[in-house]
């Protein structure tokens, strides 16, 4: 698997080059005496002609503010303050965020266990001796990997979760939810340091 810095690095040259593609084409209309449909622009006094062209150029420019970006997806290491996985995906209509992310893990070759409905581990975290914590008081902790929207927790799993804009940002994290007196009382509970020594530990 390609170091995160470069995937990163080859996603923006992409961008950009996709961007610097369109630009060119984009002045390549505005200074050439002809535009696309052949007619002769150069001495034109047709003011509704010109408002057209200059209505397209304008288009152009804003597709090209938002054409090079996708949805920015994250899978931060609980072990380590760097991150496994950051892959831009294009934003399609009806595709979930479970599915949307696992695209990014098989793009970058991130080996996991799960589905679009929900993932059980990555990169062998967690670990089945690790995902139940029995506590000292009698309550248990069931470790699993979280995600967020936009900063924001959801109450849907990952297949019922359906990103609507192309700046979305989803993070996978490793979290917790807590069992005690019969019942959930919480859940994707970001890990502190001594929790993540106790996951991390070989």
């Amino acid at each position: 698997m390609l170091p995160v810095a470069i995937t990163k690095r080859k996603n923006w040259v992409f961008a950009l080059g996709k961007s610097l593609a369109v630009s060119y084409k984009c002045c390549r209309l505005h200074h050439s005496p002809r535009h696309e449909y052949g007619e002769s622009v150069q001495n034109m006094n047709d003011v509704r002609a010109k408002q057209m062209i200059k209505n397209s150029l304008l288009g152009c420019c804003l597709w090209l503010s938002t054409a090079a970006f996708g949805i920015e997806i994250t899978v931060e290491d609980p072990c380590s303050s760097q991150a496994w996985l950051t892959e831009e995906v294009a934003l399609v209509p009806g595709t979930s965020l479970g599915q949307m992310s696992l695209e990014a893990f098989d793009r970058a070759d991130l080996t996991y266990q799960g589905s679009p409905a929900g993932i059980l581990s990555i990169r062998g975290l967690v670990p089945s001796n690790k995902a139940l914590e029995i506590r000292a008081d009698g309550s248990m902790r069931a470790y699993g990997w979280c995600y967020l929207l936009n900063g924001s927790k959801l109450e849907k799993m990952p297949d019922q979760a359906f990103p609507e804009n192309e700046r979305d940002q989803i993070v996978w994290y490793l979290g917790f939810a807590t069992y005690q007196n019969g019942s959930w009382g919480d859940y994707c509970i970001a890990l502190a340091e001594s929790q993540k020594q106790y996951m991390c530990a070989l």
